[in-house]
């Protein structure tokens, strides 16, 4: 979620609790001082509070502007808000409605998943074997033919769309060098690594991408397969 944010930090927020607990340890000082008719302590206590109230007005005028145009842009905005109080200090925290996601293409989805298949098909001699998600079908990667579609429901409104949803299996090899050199080929891509479960490492974007799933998993000890997995955004 977006937020407008302003920070106020901790060494004004315990000025101001400071000088407030000063303050009122000077007026029960004063306050005592009198009921015992103590001139001394009287006049510390007068002094003491008359220092400390010119303290909280300099700390109002120049410590807590973070503050006030919080306020105001806060009042600008017409957002709901919330105090955050993280490790490095306090701030208000306006918050308005997400951004809309990156708008990416068809050709974009296309363009980044023949890139990612054609970087398999360096770091294999194996045939690449196309799975229909839809219907199980097996056929032969073929660079000309269309990549597979399944219906999948936008984020945005404007009704159901599609995204790109592409099987791949190939013959595996002891020690899993094969997934390994893949993986080292996406990441030249600008697809590192991004995590592991078991036989199935994954893969992401440093960035935005019209891509959103990719995976390799490496099944030679079951069936001694490798099977790739390459999904787009919902377009």
């Amino acid at each position: 979620m977006t937020a407008r944010t302003l920070s106020i930090t901790r060494s004004t927020m315990g000025l101001l609790v400071t000088c407030s607990v000063a303050v009122a340890a000077a007026a029960a000082i004063t306050a005592v001082a009198a009921w015992r008719r103590n001139r001394i302590w009287l006049s510390f206590g007068s002094l003491n509070g008359a220092l400390l109230v010119g303290s909280l007005i300099l700390v109002d005028l120049f410590g807590t502007t973070g503050l006030a145009e919080a306020a105001q842009r806060v009042r600008e905005a017409g957002d709901p808000v919330r105090l955050v109080t993280p490790e490095n200090g306090t701030r208000v925290e306006s918050l308005g409605d997400p951004p809309p996601p990156p708008a990416f293409t068809w050709a974009e989805a296309e363009s980044e998943a023949r890139a990612l298949v054609a970087a398999v098909v360096e770091q294999t001699e194996e045939p690449l074997i196309v799975v229909d998600r839809n219907t199980t079908h097996r056929t032969a990667y073929d660079p000309a033919a269309a990549l597979p579609r399944i219906a999948c429901t936008p984020a945005s409104e404007g009704g159901p769309g599609e995204q790109l949803a592409l099987v791949i299996e190939l013959q595996s090899d002891d020690g899993g060098l094969t997934k390994q050199r893949i993986l080292d080929a996406w990441r030249v891509l600008g697809y590192p690594e991004t995590g592991t479960m078991r036989s199935e490492s994954f893969a992401g974007h440093e960035e935005d991408s019209p891509l959103r799933y990719l995976s390799v998993n490496d099944r030679y000890t079951i069936d001694g397969t490798l099977t790739v997995r390459i999904e787009s955004r919902c377009l």
